[in-house]
Protein backbone atom coordinates (compact mmCIF):
# COMPACT_ATOMS: atom_id res chain seq x y z
CA UNK A 1 0.00 0.00 0.00
CA UNK A 2 2.46 2.47 0.59
CA UNK A 3 4.78 1.59 -2.57
CA UNK A 4 1.38 2.31 -4.57
CA UNK A 5 0.81 5.88 -2.68
CA UNK A 6 4.83 6.59 -3.27
CA UNK A 7 4.22 5.52 -6.84
CA UNK A 8 0.62 7.91 -7.30
CA UNK A 9 2.37 10.99 -5.34
CA UNK A 10 5.39 10.77 -8.01
CA UNK A 11 3.24 10.32 -10.62
CA UNK A 12 0.87 13.82 -9.29
CA UNK A 13 4.34 15.41 -8.85
CA UNK A 14 5.31 14.78 -12.49
CA UNK A 15 1.83 15.84 -13.85
CA UNK A 16 2.57 18.85 -11.84
CA UNK A 17 5.84 19.88 -12.71
CA UNK A 18 4.63 19.00 -16.22
CA UNK A 19 2.28 21.69 -15.86
CA UNK A 20 4.05 24.20 -14.54
CA UNK A 21 6.38 24.27 -17.22
CA UNK A 22 3.53 24.38 -19.76
CA UNK A 23 2.30 27.25 -18.28
CA UNK A 24 5.84 28.94 -17.75
CA UNK A 25 6.18 28.31 -21.88
CA UNK A 26 2.84 30.33 -22.48
CA UNK A 27 2.63 32.83 -20.08
CA UNK A 28 7.12 33.51 -21.35
CA UNK A 29 5.75 33.75 -24.84
CA UNK A 30 2.95 35.81 -23.59
CA UNK A 31 5.24 38.02 -21.52
CA UNK A 32 7.59 38.66 -24.50
CA UNK A 33 4.88 39.58 -26.69
CA UNK A 34 3.55 42.25 -24.77
CA UNK A 35 7.42 43.34 -24.06
CA UNK A 36 8.58 43.53 -27.54
CA UNK A 37 6.76 46.10 -29.39
CA UNK A 38 7.95 48.55 -26.11
CA UNK A 39 11.28 47.42 -26.51
CA UNK A 40 11.48 47.79 -30.47
CA UNK A 41 9.54 51.52 -29.66
CA UNK A 42 12.76 52.23 -27.63
CA UNK A 43 15.30 50.63 -30.21
CA UNK A 44 14.01 52.56 -32.90
CA UNK A 45 13.63 56.14 -30.59
CA UNK A 46 17.30 56.08 -30.68
CA UNK A 47 17.32 55.31 -34.79
CA UNK A 48 18.42 58.42 -37.63
CA UNK A 49 14.83 59.12 -39.12
CA UNK A 50 16.90 58.78 -42.41
CA UNK A 51 18.19 55.50 -41.51
CA UNK A 52 14.79 54.19 -40.17
CA UNK A 53 13.19 55.04 -43.75
CA UNK A 54 15.75 53.67 -46.05
CA UNK A 55 17.40 50.70 -43.71
CA UNK A 56 13.95 49.15 -42.27
CA UNK A 57 16.07 45.49 -41.96
CA UNK A 58 18.02 46.81 -39.19
CA UNK A 59 16.56 46.07 -35.96
CA UNK A 60 19.29 48.34 -33.92
CA UNK A 61 20.62 51.53 -35.10
CA UNK A 62 24.20 51.84 -36.89
CA UNK A 63 24.87 54.50 -34.05
CA UNK A 64 22.42 55.81 -30.87
CA UNK A 65 20.79 59.23 -32.32
CA UNK A 66 19.56 60.97 -29.37
CA UNK A 67 18.49 64.21 -31.34
CA UNK A 68 15.10 62.48 -31.52
CA UNK A 69 14.24 63.29 -27.99
CA UNK A 70 15.49 67.27 -27.93
CA UNK A 71 13.01 67.83 -31.14
CA UNK A 72 10.53 66.48 -29.11
CA UNK A 73 11.33 68.78 -26.52
CA UNK A 74 11.41 71.78 -28.41
CA UNK A 75 9.49 71.40 -31.73
CA UNK A 76 5.93 69.99 -30.20
CA UNK A 77 5.73 71.75 -26.97
CA UNK A 78 6.36 69.01 -25.01
CA UNK A 79 6.72 70.94 -21.68
CA UNK A 80 3.49 72.79 -22.03
CA UNK A 81 2.16 69.39 -22.52
CA UNK A 82 3.79 67.43 -19.54
CA UNK A 83 2.37 70.14 -17.08
CA UNK A 84 -0.87 70.21 -18.11
CA UNK A 85 -0.52 66.43 -17.76
CA UNK A 86 0.66 66.82 -14.40
CA UNK A 87 -1.93 69.20 -13.06
CA UNK A 88 -4.45 66.72 -14.49
CA UNK A 89 -3.38 63.85 -13.13
CA UNK A 90 -2.91 65.20 -9.47
CA UNK A 91 -6.01 66.81 -9.05
CA UNK A 92 -8.44 64.78 -10.95
CA UNK A 93 -7.28 61.69 -9.36
CA UNK A 94 -7.20 63.42 -5.74
CA UNK A 95 -11.02 64.71 -6.21
CA UNK A 96 -11.91 61.49 -7.32
CA UNK A 97 -11.04 59.41 -4.54
CA UNK A 98 -11.80 61.93 -2.27
CA UNK A 99 -15.63 62.28 -3.33
CA UNK A 100 -15.58 58.22 -3.66
CA UNK A 101 -14.65 57.94 0.03
CA UNK A 102 -17.19 60.73 1.02
CA UNK A 103 -20.14 58.79 -0.55
CA UNK A 104 -18.87 55.80 0.34
CA UNK A 105 -18.42 56.38 3.81
CA UNK A 106 -22.20 57.93 4.32
CA UNK A 107 -23.57 55.36 2.00
CA UNK A 108 -22.32 52.42 4.21
CA UNK A 109 -22.44 53.85 7.59
CA UNK A 110 -25.96 55.63 8.17
CA UNK A 111 -29.49 54.68 7.32
CA UNK A 112 -31.67 56.82 5.17
CA UNK A 113 -34.60 57.21 2.40
CA UNK A 114 -33.23 56.72 -1.19
CA UNK A 115 -30.12 54.48 0.08
CA UNK A 116 -31.12 52.02 -2.61
CA UNK A 117 -31.44 54.38 -5.09
CA UNK A 118 -28.09 55.42 -5.05
CA UNK A 119 -26.83 52.00 -4.92
CA UNK A 120 -28.73 51.60 -8.09
CA UNK A 121 -27.27 54.75 -9.71
CA UNK A 122 -24.07 53.61 -8.93
CA UNK A 123 -24.56 50.06 -10.42
CA UNK A 124 -26.35 52.08 -13.61
CA UNK A 125 -23.43 54.26 -13.97
CA UNK A 126 -21.50 51.10 -14.94
CA UNK A 127 -23.67 49.53 -17.75
CA UNK A 128 -24.20 52.65 -19.69
CA UNK A 129 -21.20 53.07 -22.11
CA UNK A 130 -19.72 56.80 -21.76
CA UNK A 131 -19.85 56.96 -25.23
CA UNK A 132 -23.53 57.12 -25.71
CA UNK A 133 -23.19 59.51 -23.21
CA UNK A 134 -20.86 62.31 -24.52
CA UNK A 135 -23.08 64.47 -26.84
CA UNK A 136 -25.76 65.45 -23.80
CA UNK A 137 -22.40 65.71 -21.56
CA UNK A 138 -20.91 68.06 -24.03
CA UNK A 139 -24.09 70.05 -24.49
CA UNK A 140 -24.09 70.45 -20.66
CA UNK A 141 -20.69 71.49 -20.36
CA UNK A 142 -21.42 74.25 -22.96
CA UNK A 143 -24.52 75.16 -21.53
CA UNK A 144 -22.63 75.71 -17.88
CA UNK A 145 -20.06 77.23 -19.49
CA UNK A 146 -17.56 74.71 -17.81
CA UNK A 147 -16.27 73.79 -21.46
CA UNK A 148 -12.20 74.03 -21.63
CA UNK A 149 -11.82 74.92 -18.10
CA UNK A 150 -9.65 73.26 -15.85
CA UNK A 151 -12.39 73.31 -13.02
CA UNK A 152 -15.05 71.89 -15.06
CA UNK A 153 -12.69 68.64 -16.35
CA UNK A 154 -12.42 67.91 -12.86
CA UNK A 155 -15.77 68.06 -11.67
CA UNK A 156 -16.44 65.76 -15.16
CA UNK A 157 -14.35 63.39 -14.11
CA UNK A 158 -13.60 63.51 -10.26
CA UNK A 159 -17.37 61.60 -9.45
CA UNK A 160 -16.67 59.15 -7.18
CA UNK A 161 -19.31 57.30 -8.34
CA UNK A 162 -19.02 53.69 -10.22
CA UNK A 163 -16.88 50.65 -9.28
CA UNK A 164 -14.65 52.55 -7.21
CA UNK A 165 -17.78 53.46 -4.76
CA UNK A 166 -18.71 49.72 -4.63
CA UNK A 167 -15.62 48.62 -3.45
CA UNK A 168 -14.66 51.45 -1.26
CA UNK A 169 -18.17 50.99 0.52
CA UNK A 170 -17.83 47.09 0.64
CA UNK A 171 -14.27 48.05 2.45
CA UNK A 172 -16.39 50.52 4.96
CA UNK A 173 -19.44 48.12 5.73
CA UNK A 174 -16.98 45.30 6.73
CA UNK A 175 -15.07 47.40 9.18
CA UNK A 176 -16.42 47.10 12.68
CA UNK A 177 -18.45 49.71 14.36
CA UNK A 178 -16.77 49.52 17.57
CA UNK A 179 -13.98 52.04 16.53
CA UNK A 180 -16.52 54.47 15.77
CA UNK A 181 -18.14 53.55 19.18
CA UNK A 182 -14.88 54.14 20.60
CA UNK A 183 -14.09 57.58 19.37
CA UNK A 184 -17.56 58.61 20.29
CA UNK A 185 -16.75 57.78 23.56
CA UNK A 186 -13.79 59.81 23.46
CA UNK A 187 -15.24 62.88 22.39
CA UNK A 188 -14.44 62.84 18.82
CA UNK A 189 -16.56 64.35 15.95
CA UNK A 190 -17.76 61.91 13.03
CA UNK A 191 -15.58 64.48 10.82
CA UNK A 192 -12.67 63.26 12.66
CA UNK A 193 -13.68 59.66 12.85
CA UNK A 194 -14.23 59.33 9.07
CA UNK A 195 -10.86 61.20 8.45
CA UNK A 196 -8.63 60.31 11.34
CA UNK A 197 -10.13 56.55 12.32
CA UNK A 198 -12.25 54.94 9.82
CA UNK A 199 -10.36 55.91 6.03
CA UNK A 200 -6.73 55.05 7.46
CA UNK A 201 -7.86 51.48 7.86
CA UNK A 202 -8.46 50.85 4.21
CA UNK A 203 -5.48 52.99 3.20
CA UNK A 204 -4.38 50.51 1.01
CA UNK A 205 -7.23 50.30 -1.09
CA UNK A 206 -7.73 54.36 -1.26
CA UNK A 207 -3.92 54.91 -2.34
CA UNK A 208 -4.67 51.92 -5.15
CA UNK A 209 -6.99 53.41 -6.56
CA UNK A 210 -5.75 56.82 -6.40
CA UNK A 211 -2.60 55.11 -8.46
CA UNK A 212 -5.12 53.74 -10.76
CA UNK A 213 -6.75 56.54 -11.65
CA UNK A 214 -3.20 58.36 -11.79
CA UNK A 215 -2.64 56.45 -14.70
CA UNK A 216 -5.68 56.47 -15.96
CA UNK A 217 -5.89 60.26 -15.95
CA UNK A 218 -1.99 60.28 -17.32
CA UNK A 219 -3.57 58.35 -20.82
CA UNK A 220 -6.29 59.63 -21.36
CA UNK A 221 -6.83 60.96 -25.05
CA UNK A 222 -10.50 61.35 -25.41
CA UNK A 223 -11.47 63.44 -22.14
CA UNK A 224 -8.67 65.93 -22.57
CA UNK A 225 -9.48 66.12 -26.28
CA UNK A 226 -13.03 67.22 -26.22
CA UNK A 227 -13.58 68.78 -22.95
CA UNK A 228 -9.62 70.56 -22.67
CA UNK A 229 -8.79 71.58 -26.81
CA UNK A 230 -6.90 74.38 -25.99
CA UNK A 231 -4.89 72.85 -23.33
CA UNK A 232 -2.90 69.80 -24.67
CA UNK A 233 -1.89 66.85 -22.70
CA UNK A 234 0.72 63.94 -23.76
CA UNK A 235 -1.63 62.02 -25.06
CA UNK A 236 -3.44 64.72 -27.15
CA UNK A 237 -0.02 65.87 -28.54
CA UNK A 238 0.70 62.35 -28.99
CA UNK A 239 -1.53 61.27 -30.97
CA UNK A 240 -1.41 64.75 -33.12
CA UNK A 241 2.78 63.62 -33.59
CA UNK A 242 1.29 60.48 -34.96
CA UNK A 243 -0.63 62.32 -37.70
CA UNK A 244 2.21 64.58 -38.59
CA UNK A 245 4.57 61.32 -39.01
CA UNK A 246 2.18 59.63 -41.06
CA UNK A 247 2.10 62.66 -43.29
CA UNK A 248 5.73 62.89 -43.38
CA UNK A 249 6.19 59.53 -45.06
CA UNK A 250 7.69 57.99 -42.04
CA UNK A 251 10.84 60.30 -41.73
CA UNK A 252 9.23 61.19 -38.19
CA UNK A 253 8.07 57.99 -36.30
CA UNK A 254 11.28 57.88 -34.37
CA UNK A 255 10.34 61.09 -33.26
CA UNK A 256 6.98 59.91 -32.35
CA UNK A 257 8.49 56.77 -30.64
CA UNK A 258 10.82 59.12 -28.95
CA UNK A 259 7.84 61.24 -27.85
CA UNK A 260 5.88 57.72 -26.43
CA UNK A 261 8.75 56.92 -24.26
CA UNK A 262 8.92 59.62 -22.08
CA UNK A 263 5.41 59.87 -21.92
CA UNK A 264 5.44 56.23 -20.48
CA UNK A 265 8.72 55.96 -18.59
CA UNK A 266 6.74 57.98 -15.82
CA UNK A 267 3.71 55.46 -15.97
CA UNK A 268 6.40 52.48 -15.79
CA UNK A 269 8.29 54.20 -12.70
CA UNK A 270 5.05 54.64 -11.09
CA UNK A 271 3.89 50.71 -11.83
CA UNK A 272 7.23 49.33 -10.23
CA UNK A 273 7.71 51.32 -6.91
CA UNK A 274 3.95 50.38 -6.05
CA UNK A 275 3.09 47.26 -8.15
CA UNK A 276 2.88 45.38 -4.37
CA UNK A 277 -0.84 47.96 -4.14
CA UNK A 278 -1.84 48.13 -7.60
CA UNK A 279 -1.86 44.02 -7.17
CA UNK A 280 -3.27 43.60 -4.33
CA UNK A 281 -6.41 45.24 -2.46
CA UNK A 282 -5.77 45.03 1.23
CA UNK A 283 -7.38 46.60 4.40
CA UNK A 284 -5.63 45.95 8.10
CA UNK A 285 -6.26 47.17 11.53
CA UNK A 286 -7.01 45.66 15.07
CA UNK A 287 -9.06 46.29 18.09
CA UNK A 288 -7.04 46.11 20.84
CA UNK A 289 -9.04 44.12 23.70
Amino acid sequence: MNFKKRKNKEKIQKEYKLALIVCSVIFSIYAFSLLFPLVWILVKSFQNPVEFVFEREKFFPTTLYFANYSRMVKEFDFLPMISNTIILSLITPTVQVSACCCISYAFAKFRFKGRRIVYFIAIASMFIPSVGTLAATYELMMGLKLMDTLIGYVILCGTGMGFSFLLVSAQYENISREYSEAAEIDGASRFRIFVQIITPLILPTVTTLWLLSFIGCWNDYQMPYLFLPSHRTLSVGIKELQFIATQSGGTDYPILFAGIIMVEIPVLILFFAFQKKILSFSSGGGIKG
